[in-house]
């Protein structure tokens, strides 16, 4: 099954931490936003310079919701050119 089910044999085992470790970078960042103020930033504005229209940044925002909300209005947002 190769990554995809190792993968899927940790989350079953209830080991959700190790399963993600073993994602690369490259291929979390081709299906979610994630990571620092600035990375976040870079990988919605390179979206938006492919020609995207909007962005929806939805949920979960990080381990707290409201604080994760907070971060992408006052600093992955202004970070943002059309």
């Amino acid at each position: 099954d190769g990554l995809a089910g190792r993968v899927r044999a940790l989350v079953a085992a209830g080991r959700d931490e190790d399963a993600g470790a073993l994602i690369p970078d490259a291929v979390l960042d081709r299906f979610a936003f994630s990571g620092t103020r600035a990375h976040v930033a870079a990988l919605a504005q390179r979206v938006l310079d492919a020609g995207a229209g909007r962005i929806d940044f939805g949920g979960p925002h990080g381990l707290d919701d409201d604080a994760g909300v907070d971060l992408l209005g006052s600093a992955v947002l202004p970070r943002l050119r059309r």
